[in-house]
């Protein structure tokens, strides 16, 4: 197995272990995770309740694709497609002067929305689709 495919799960399992934090995140503080989500005037009828419970699916799925090279593909492109979601989240939450107590992402773990939280997702999207669409060296 080449450097590169052993890269590759080890980047696939640290994007899941995101997941598991900021579901753990969110059920240890769902009080402060209510609130953040309340202070973005997000429409009622969307289930955030349920999105601890959705990153938790995340975590299991993209750890499997890391751990077992199963779906790394898949898994790939689905981390990646998400945190470009949340990226354009976090600039539509910037524009409209929301999320004065974070987005909701990692509980209490998170005060306010930073260019750090840009920056973050930006390149986890990138690590996601560097795995998900590998340039594998020529000759090797």
């Amino acid at each position: 197995m080449s450097v590169w495919a052993v890269a590759r799960r080890v980047i696939l399992f640290g994007l899941s272990l995101i997941w598991l934090i900021a579901a753990v995140a969110k059920l240890h503080a769902s009080g402060t995770f209510s609130l953040q989500v309340s202070a973005l005037g997000l429409p009622a009828w969307l289930p955030i309740g349920a999105l601890p419970y959705v990153e938790l699916v995340l975590f299991l799925g993209t750890a499997a694709a890391g751990l077992f090279a199963w779906r790394m593909r898949l898994f790939s492109i689905l981390n990646g497609v998400i945190y470009v979601g949340f990226v354009a989240f976090l600039a539509w939450e910037k524009l409209h002067n929301l999320g004065k107590y974070g987005c909701g992402c990692f509980g209490v773990l998170q005060h306010g929305i930073t260019t750090g939280d840009f920056v973050r997702d930006g390149l986890l999207a990138l690590l996601a689709f560097a795995v998900a669409f590998p340039r594998e060296a020529k000759g090797a």
